[in-house]
């Protein structure tokens, strides 16, 4: 299942660096289709194309972001500018149900679900949102699964003894 909470935001001092606060996703096109992500390391191509680390092309509201040369930066509301004139603005969509998002490949996920855009997104530059898994909350998981399979295997023990002493005692018999 995917947990949708939003993870701690550290700085990385990159200007192509971005993290998404509260809720949304980055929009990106891939191979396969449109697919979502909260993964904002991002760079350009040869060709000027905005992208992520995976390489899907990021999205922007009015198609493909294509970024010239030169100095590269992104405000908060999500406008990327390419030597200080705006070219394009990150798609920050969201979903009614985002528990329907199904993990893909690396950081990307599908859904058959119909986006809806974030009004006013607020995008935190040089930044990357890190991991939104609990250590604490995964070992406390683990550690219940792990019981519920002692319980189950001491279980199917019992019942294989019973078993096996009715077999001895029936065929002792005859």
């Amino acid at each position: 299942r995917l947990d949708a909470r939003a993870g701690a935001i550290e700085p990385t001092g990159r200007a192509m660096d971005v993290a998404i606060e509260g809720t949304g996703f980055l929009a990106v096109d891939t191979p396969a289709g449109p697919r979502y992500t909260r993964n904002g390391h991002l760079s350009r191509t040869i060709e000027g194309q905005l992208i992520t680390a995976d390489g899907a092309v990021v999205r922007g509201v009015d198609g493909p972001i294509t970024v010239g040369e030169g100095s590269l930066s992104v405000d908060s509301d999500g406008s990327v500018l390419s030597n200080g004139a705006v070219v394009g603005k990150l798609a920050i969509v969201q979903f009614g149900d985002p528990g329907a998002l199904v993990r893909e490949s690396g950081a990307l996920l599908k859904t058959d679900e119909t986006p809806t855009p974030v009004a006013t997104p607020t995008i935190r530059t040089g930044s990357l949102e890190q991991s939104n898994v609990s250590v604490v909350d995964r070992v406390a998981e683990l550690t219940a699964v792990n019981r519920s399979f002692q319980a189950l295997q001491k279980a199917v023990s019992v019942l294989m003894n019973d078993v096996d002493g009715r077999a001895i005692e029936t065929f002792g018999r005859r």
